[in-house]
């Protein structure tokens, strides 16, 4: 079960990574308000923040969230990755992108900081013609994401 403190550090490391939106944000600050008996007063301030000013969003959404992000937060992360790719919304030369973000900013397991070098190293290679096959990479970036695809909902 989710709590809102597991929400906010992924809400915070999400949007770092530019896989959401203030707006999503915000939002979920919303909903809180909304459906929450009393909820913590910064979840208040971070839905007045205005969503355009993802600095902003970040800082309010601080006091809400753990320091790191744990495994389960880091697969969180990744079942977005893997929807983005899945729908077209990033390639996988984009997704290869947020996997070296990831690597510089937050705090992964090292098994999976471990996989997102190799996938790092792997494709500079093939797309600068120097060894291997770029369609082979990009197989194995899908192949490997498809671990933290969402279950299907009844």
């Amino acid at each position: 079960m989710r709590n809102d403190r597991d929400d906010a550090t992924f809400l915070r490391a999400a949007l770092l990574l530019g896989l959401i939106s203030g707006q999503d944000v915000v939002r979920w600050a919303d909903e809180r308000i909304h459906h929450d008996v009393s909820p913590a007063p910064a979840i208040y301030d971070l839905a007045l923040t205005p969503a355009a000013d993802l600095s902003a969003v970040r800082i309010a959404l601080q006091p809400l969230a753990d320091e790191a992000e744990s495994p389960v937060i880091v697969g969180r992360l990744l079942a977005v990755v893997h929807r983005d790719l899945a729908t077209g919304r990033r390639s996988v030369a984009d997704t290869v992108r947020v996997f070296a973000q990831m690597r510089g900013l937050i705090v992964l397991p090292d098994s999976v900081r471990a996989e997102l070098d190799v996938f790092e190293d792997t494709h500079m290679l093939a797309v600068s013609g120097v060894e291997g096959e770029v369609a082979a990479v990009e197989r194995n970036v899908r192949e490997w994401l498809t671990q933290f695809a969402a279950p299907a909902r009844a």
